[in-house]
């Protein structure tokens, strides 16, 4: 059984606080007094997280872990280590129709 990760994150500022979870880029704002948490599953021995903090922005970099659940406001946001490793590049889109009358419309003009 492996061993769990955790720490909190509270915005005690009055200016909007940025959270950077890394290796994944997600970011979670935190306004005054939010607080943010952070558990992560430790997948070998070496297993941590690393944190960095500016005026108004903390970065957290996970390493060794199997997944990270983040807790914000009560709603919990699950990220998978795998879908970061041997990631796909993105997929082109499909190259431009001729313009479609229902559907390419302008609605400023």
């Amino acid at each position: 059984m492996g061993r769990t990760l955790s720490l909190s994150i509270q915005n005690a500022g009055t200016r909007l606080r940025i959270v950077l979870l890394e290796p994944w880029g997600r970011e979670f704002l935190l306004r005054s007094e939010e607080k943010l948490e952070v558990t992560a599953w430790a997948g070998s021995a070496g297993a941590g997280l690393r944190m960095v903090e500016t005026d108004n922005r903390t970065l957290v970099f996970v390493e060794g872990c199997s997944g990270v659940r983040v807790i914000k406001e009560g709603v919990a946001h699950d990220l998978d280590r795998k879908a970061t490793v041997g990631a796909v590049a993105p997929q082109t889109g499909p190259t431009r129709r001729p313009r479609d009358p229902m559907w390419d419309r302008d609605l400023d003009g």
